[in-house]
C-alpha cells in the first residue's frame, strides 16, 4: 500500500486530489452506461424495458454492497490513519470475503426470486424475456462486481484516488 498523508497540507487541495479522479471515474462509468443503453435501444424497446426492469430490481441487491462498503470505509481509514497497515490489510481482506459471500447469497436470491419479481413489473413476453436473460448474466457476476468496488474503495481510503480511476477506465476499456 502506498502511503499518502492527507492530514497535512491544504484541506481543499487534499479534497481536490481525492475528488477529481473519483468524479471522473464515476462520470466515465455513467457515460459508459448511457452508451450501453443507446446500443440496447437499437435492439428493441423491449430490450430497453428488460434492462430497466432488472436494473430496478438490482438496486435492492446492490444496497447490500453499499451498506458493507460504507461500514468498511471508516474501519479502513481509521486503521490506515493509525499506521496499522497489518490491520488495514486484514480489514480489506475480510471485507472482500464478506462481500463475496453476500454476493453469492444475493445471487442465489436473485436466481430464485427473479422470475416472480420480473413478473411484478411486466406482462409483456419480450420485455420479460429480456429482463430474465440480462438478469441472469448480471447476477452471475455479482461477486466480481462487489469485490471490485471493495478494492476501489480501499484504495481511496488510504489516499490513492488515481489507481481506482485507472482501474475503472481499464475495465471500461477507455
Amino acid at each position: 500500500m502506498q502511503k499518502r498523508d492527507l492530514t497535512s497540507g491544504s484541506i481543499s487541495g487534499n479534497l481536490i486530489y481525492m475528488a477529481l479522479p473519483t468524479m471522473f471515474g464515476f462520470f466515465a462509468q455513467t457515460f459508459y452506461s448511457i452508451v450501453d443503453m443507446i446500443w440496447i435501444g437499437l435492439i428493441s424497446p423491449e430490450a430497453v424495458a428488460g434492462v430497466t426492469i432488472y436494473g430496478t430490481i438490482f438496486v435492492v441487491v446492490f444496497v447490500f454492497n453499499d451498506i458493507i462498503g460504507t461500514s468498511s470505509i471508516s474501519l479502513i481509514s481509521q486503521s490506515y490513519g493509525e499506521g496499522n497497515l497489518e490491520r488495514t490489510e486484514r480489514i480489506v481482506e475480510q471485507t472482500i470475503t464478506f462481500k463475496g459471500l453476500i454476493a453469492i447469497a444475493a445471487g442465489l436470491f436473485m436466481i430464485i426470486g427473479l422470475d416472480p419479481l420480473v413478473r411484478l413489473f411486466t406482462s409483456d413476453p419480450s420485455a420479460y424475456q429480456a429482463a430474465m436473460d440480462y438478469g441472469y448474466i448480471r447476477t452471475f457476476f455479482l461477486p466480481i462486481m462487489f469485490s471490485s468496488y471493495t478494492v476501489n474503495t480501499a484504495m481511496r481510503c488510504i489516499g490513492d484516488s488515481k489507481k481506482p480511476l485507472y482501474l475503472m477506465m481499464r475495465a471500461l476499456k477507455i
